[in-house]
């Protein structure tokens, strides 16, 4: 199902917990910094989850809105959001080649062609309607 990203008011999130895979986390600082540019009232909390059983207990415990998870191209984001709906949070949004039913929600789809990993999280964020689109190249 194709996600609609005029259904998510991010403007109103105050409380968003970002997750990664990656132990680097450099190619993140580009998506982070416009993230907190375009949502410059929320609240981000950056973790990489070692146990998941004790990562859900630490999301129950907090009041977040929504979740971004962030992994690299052919990593699956399915078992963090499934950790994220489990936890009772909302909006989890994941970019995925594989549909996993309602754990992420909303559901991208990754750039066709291969792209730097910087530009493969941003197109995270604009897909999900966090960011303006970037304007076609002609």
């Amino acid at each position: 199902m194709p996600f609609d990203p005029a259904g998510v008011n991010w403007q109103q999130l105050r409380q968003v917990v970002l997750l990664t895979v990656e132990e680097d986390t450099s190619a993140l600082r580009p998506a982070l910094e416009a993230l907190h540019r375009a949502l410059p009232e929320a609240v981000f909390t950056l973790d990489e989850p070692s146990s998941l059983v004790s990562f859900i207990h630490q999301l129950e415990s907090r009041s977040f809105e929504a979740a971004i998870v962030w992994t690299p191209p052919g990593r699956s984001p399915h078992a963090l959001a499934y950790g994220c709906y489990l936890a009772g949070i909302p909006i989890r949004v994941g970019q995925s080649q594989e549909f996993g039913g309602g754990v992420l929600s909303p559901w991208v789809r990754p750039p066709i062609e291969p792209v730097p990993l910087t530009e493969y999280y941003l197109h995270l964020l604009r897909s999900a309607g966090i960011l303006a689109p970037t304007p076609l190249q002609f």
